[in-house]
């Protein structure tokens, strides 16, 4: 028995028991579609294939190239952030800029993701996580935080500097006066590394801007560092010194 098949839709009903039936041309075809329509989740696959095989760096690029093909979706942001945050030694999470991108992206669609949506939650908690160890860090002072987080020395490219001999370079003491002189010295977030201690001048007359950043070498995630810093701050705190400070960190 022969089912008779529209040529156009490669499909056909059988007269006898009235099932629908498509044929192999048309499953293949149904298959390839599937896929076209949804390039992001097939690219999401060939960068996991790179990272299984090794090819960090590759899986990486792979999934920024999802940012240029497809600007418009959230999730080729979301999926390029993944790949980053994969890098082997990587320590800060996500990119703020391409997380805001994501989440303005996902809000303007109108559509329902949950998965996306704990993936944005967790990520801001982080990040909340992450501003309050460097809060922390500058109401303590380097020699306090980097004790705090067992730190003896800055990264300055590829030298190991002890806090020390950083200090005695780079942080002298000076704050904005007269002098048109402003000295910034500050931690920081920075991407991949964590965190920074960043120290500089400005000359105001000039307007010439010099900076020199020390890179903290921390092991493990950022917020990590955030119970230790936490006891130095109550401690400090309990000493009397700046405890007005410390209430505002956390009042």
């Amino acid at each position: 028995m022969s089912i008779p098949v529209d040529p156009q839709t490669d499909a056909g009903i059988c007269p006898y028991c009235g099932k629908a039936y498509v044929t192999g041309k048309a499953l293949k075809g149904q298959a390839s579609t599937a896929q076209e329509a949804d390039p992001i989740e097939a690219l999401r696959a060939k960068c996991e294939k790179y990272f299984q095989a090794g090819m960090a760096h590759k899986a990486e690029n792979a999934a920024l190239s999802a940012t240029f093909d497809y600007p418009d979706d959230y999730r080729s942001w979301k999926l390029s952030l993944d790949f980053v945050a994969r890098r082997p030694g990587w320590c800060l999470p996500y990119r703020d800029d391409f997380v805001d991108k994501a989440d303005k992206l996902y809000r303007m669609g109108g559509r329902k993701d949950a998965q996306f949506e704990k993936w944005l939650t967790d990520y801001r908690a982080w990040q909340q996580k992450a501003q309050r160890v460097v809060n922390l860090c500058n109401a303590l002072g380097i020699d306090r935080a980097m004790a705090a987080m067992g730190c003896t020395y800055f990264m300055l490219g590829d030298r190991e500097m002890p806090v020390g001999e950083f200090k005695r370079l780079y942080c002298s003491g000076r704050r904005v006066n007269d002098s048109h002189t402003e000295w910034i010295q500050r931690f920081m977030l920075a991407e991949g590394t964590g965190l920074i201690y960043q120290t500089g001048s400005k000359d105001l007359v000039y307007h010439l801007f010099q900076t020199t950043d020390g890179k903290v070498p921390l092991q493990g995630n950022l917020v990590d560092a955030l119970p230790a810093l936490e006891q130095a701050a109550q401690q400090k705190s309990d000493d009397g010194d700046r405890p007005s400070l410390f209430g505002w960190l956390f009042g």
